[in-house]
């Protein structure tokens, strides 16, 4: 399959055809200021060889291409919106369950940084949930409190922020993502475009990393799959994790990828040995421009001062500086969005502790429960923040501080000169408080 992108330019002259001889297993790099229209280009251009190509996959992770004329012909789906990616749809239960789990779990891992108990409570509670017969999100919660309370309270320590990362996935566009059993997205469409741009960008690894294994799982091959923002969102996975590593570089080997980002250097090394081009635009700093001309022997000088249309062709033994046919991209004159099907789901009211703390409640809550017992010596306090909850010492007597603020706890000398710590009313109701959100939110 060739396609014409532009032509080559020596000085001002235009001397012939830049085009790109694409055979499967090829990898297209787009990187650098512009590098977006050049996708945009790219597409537009593949649309007028719509005989010759059987699928195309375009994951747009904030919706660069929404009004891409030329995806007048793709099925248009914003995940949240009107396309959703329930974990049953991804997982689904059956053969080799196991070895597929242990593969997802080390992804989302990756995708959400966890910690090795993290991941570890998560494949449990995942376990549970796929093997259930009901695939309500709300039972993936629940496995998950369990498999916390199994921990150790030093263990918790290490583990709390993930109760408070998979409760997100209840709320808002992402948790329509993830609840929503009637509109999954088809990845087996022939023309598909998935926007993502709706949901939190925190949470866009995950999901990006989660299409790529659903593409990966069903055996993608034959396909033209194009990814926007790869150095943003994947970068980081990739890095982190094997299985996502493995499915990467098989969808590289069965299909012909593009790969868009801001900089080639924001990829993997192992990833930039599988590109065949690169289209490389004007860089963003002089670094940058050494290191690519360290590396393809690309003019230093000129890297930083190409115009918007300009870029330089490498790869198959080329080196060329060409002008791309920008103007060939058309866009829609006003926004366009799907018929939203799906509906989100907005979280109740939190408790003070919730709201205060964010991310260390279940900590603050280990702690207002534990005084619970009766009052307790401030040493005796930091002992079980430093020795029970694995706290250091500059961060328990900082917590302490924090909780007699909030007025959670009160300090006190009492008759043998020591200073005590006590639960305070206010406490006590946060800790009731605390405890009937968390049942309902299990």
């Amino acid at each position: 399959m060739r396609i014409t992108i532009g032509y080559e330019i020596q000085g001002n002259v235009a001397v012939r055809e830049a085009m790109l001889d694409l055979r499967g297993g090829d990898v297209i790099g787009i990187f650098g200021k512009c590098g977006s229209t050049t996708v945009k280009q790219l597409i537009t251009s593949l649309s007028d060889l719509s005989e010759e190509i059987t699928s195309t996959v375009i994951l747009d992770s904030e919706g660069t291409l929404r009004n891409l004329k030329a995806l007048n012909e793709y099925r248009y789906t914003v995940l949240g919106w009107n396309a959703s990616l329930p974990l049953i749809e991804v997982i689904p239960p059956g053969k080799d369950l196991s070895s597929r789990l242990l593969m997802v779990t080390d992804i989302i891992a990756a995708a959400l940084n966890l910690s090795d108990i993290e991941a570890h409570i998560l494949h449990n509670a995942l376990m549970k949930y796929l093997t259930s017969s009901s695939h309500e999100l709300d039972n993936l919660m629940k496995a998950l409190s369990e498999e916390y309370m199994k921990l150790s309270p030093v263990e918790r320590t290490r583990a709390y922020n993930i109760l408070s990362l998979m409760r997100d996935l209840k709320y808002g566009r992402l948790g329509a993502t993830f609840s929503e059993l009637h509109h999954t997205v088809n990845l087996e469409e022939s023309m598909l475009y998935v926007d993502t741009a709706l949901i939190p960008p925190s949470y866009r690894p995950l999901i990006l990393s989660l299409l790529m294994y659903y593409l990966y799982s069903r055996g993608a091959r034959g396909k033209i799959i194009v990814i926007l923002n790869f150095g943003t969102y994947l970068s980081d996975v990739s890095m982190r994790s094997k299985s996502f590593s493995t499915l990467l570089t098989t969808l590289l080997i069965n299909n012909v990828t593009v790969i868009h980002s801001n900089s080639i250097l924001e990829l993997p090394t192992y990833l930039r040995e599988y590109i065949t081009y690169i289209i490389q635009h004007r860089v963003n700093t002089s670094t940058e421009a050494r290191a690519l001309a360290d590396f393809y022997k690309l003019p230093e000088e000129t890297l930083t001062k190409l115009r918007d249309h300009e870029a330089y062709l490498v790869g198959r033994g080329l080196c060329l500086k060409i002008a791309l046919w920008h103007d060939i991209v058309e866009e829609l004159p006003t926004s366009r969005l799907p018929r939203e099907l799906l509906t989100p789901r907005e979280p109740a009211a939190q408790p003070l502790i919730r709201e205060v703390f964010g991310d260390r409640a279940e900590l603050v809550y280990e702690v207002l429960n534990y005084l619970r017992r009766g009052a307790v010596t401030r040493d005796e306090l930091l002992s079980f923040l430093t020795e029970g909850m694995g706290l250091d010492t500059t961060s328990a007597a900082k917590l302490i501080n924090e909780l007699c603020v909030h007025g959670l706890v009160e300090d006190f000398i009492a008759r043998d000169g020591r200073y005590w710590i006590r639960l305070s009313i206010r406490g006590l109701v946060s800790v009731d408080e605390y405890e009937e959100w968390r049942a309902r939110e299990t």
